[in-house]
């Protein structure tokens, strides 16, 4: 994992070049530390990369950034970034013409999948498996000019075989899209999502290859309490 640093209390950490350095789980040191780009911090390490974003994004679309600490140099820019594991990246450009794709690229061997997806339709949020051959996508058939969302779905892209399989029964409303949240159980194919309001009922729905729908059951958790999914589940 990697360590960041801000030199000074009264760093401005939009404009600040932070201090980036990889460690291990007890804390040590692995290689020099080097200094990231202004304004920029670590969302994670894909493959020998770091996948920066800036702090300050602005409006919509979002630019990320693929960093080499070797050589401290930009390798290329993904605009739209939606999911990224420890050597892929996925993302979505703007749309044109109505026509939507999501790519796919290896970070090690730089080999890239596009994958179409249905007309008009944006992918705001995707996770990985744990063995990487698998990325779950939230949809949104439409959106507001200012960029909500208005019905959303989920789907599951086999990234060997670039096919996108949309999830049947998944839609969730424009209210209730901001609570719904998804993810693969550890090291496996099985993909649990969460559909809930805190103090509300809940739906907790799974799928894995082969099945024809999701397998939803429905719960009140104790009050005050709502479920919530790790990064692995």
């Amino acid at each position: 994992m990697w360590l960041t640093t801000y030199r000074g209390r009264r760093s401005r950490i939009g404009t600040a070049s932070a201090t980036v350095r990889e460690v291990t789980v007890t804390g040590k040191a692995l290689g020099r530390a080097v200094h990231l780009p202004a304004g920029y911090y670590v969302v994670r390490a894909v493959g020998p990369y770091l996948l920066l974003s800036k702090v300050d994004q602005g409006p919509l679309p979002v630019t990320d950034m693929l960093w080499d600490p070797v050589t401290e140099r930009k390798v290329r820019e993904f605009t739209g970034v939606i999911a990224a594991s420890a050597t892929q990246i996925a993302w979505q450009p703007v749309l044109y013409r109505r026509r939507c794709a999501l790519h796919v690229i290896n970070s090690v061997t730089f080999g890239s999948e596009t994958i179409p997806l249905p007309q008009n339709t944006r992918s705001f949020f995707g996770t990985f498996s744990a063995d990487r051959r698998l990325l779950a996508i939230g949809m949104s058939t439409s959106a507001t000019p200012g960029g909500e969302v208005v019905l959303g779905r989920l789907g599951v892209i086999d990234t060997s075989a670039g096919r996108l399989t949309v999830l049947p029964g998944s839609s969730v409303r424009a209210v209730t899209i901001g609570a719904l949240t998804f993810g693969w159980l550890a090291d496996s194919h099985r993909l649990v999502a969460i559909l809930g309001t805190l103090n509300g009922p809940v739906q907790i729905a799974t799928w894995r290859p082969g099945d024809m729908h999701l397998q939803v059951a429905r719960l009140v958790p104790p009050p005050g309490l709502s479920p919530a999914l790790g990064e692995s589940g």
